[in-house]
């Protein structure tokens, strides 16, 4: 079989289609997990709890100990479809809460980190801390939570 230039531009074509169409795919189908500090004492955490720490409304673990929140840039994929399918809240709900929080000086906002490696660094180091990755892999010095749906 002969390939004319045709041919090849339109398997180039389709080609890049599938990969623009199946790459974002692969991102929402990820499984994100929530990483604590290895100094916090639970193992599972309700989805309408962590909603409530990621919306800066739970301040202190159950022993009394603070939190310190960690989160990704709002542009990123992995923050969207962890707070889509995890925190159980449209991203912009969020912004919009976290927004009020600095305009009235009434409150604290999550710390953004750039990667997964800086997020990993952050919660072992940070007694009280959560965060969340995209892989189970590594997980080192930390503890990874169990969310009730």
């Amino acid at each position: 079989m002969i390939l004319s230039k045709f041919n090849i531009t339109l398997l180039i074509q389709r080609f890049f289609v599938f990969m623009i169409l199946w790459l974002p795919a692969q991102v929402i189908n990820a499984e994100t997990v929530v990483v604590v500090n290895s100094q916090v004492q639970i193992d599972t955490i309700s989805a309408k709890s962590l909603g409530r720490i990621y919306a800066m409304q739970v301040k202190h673990w159950p022993d009394g100990h603070p939190i310190k929140v960690y989160t990704y840039s709002t542009q990123k994929e992995l923050y969207r479809h962890f707070m889509i399918s995890q925190v159980k809240m449209q991203p912009h709900q969020l912004e919009r809460l976290w927004s009020r929080l600095i305009f009235t000086g009434t409150g604290r906002v999550p710390v953004v980190v750039g990667n997964e490696k800086e997020m990993l660094q952050k919660v072992r180091m940070t007694p009280g801390a959560i965060g969340y990755v995209e892989t189970e892999e590594s997980l080192t010095g930390v503890k990874a939570l169990t969310v009730e749906k």
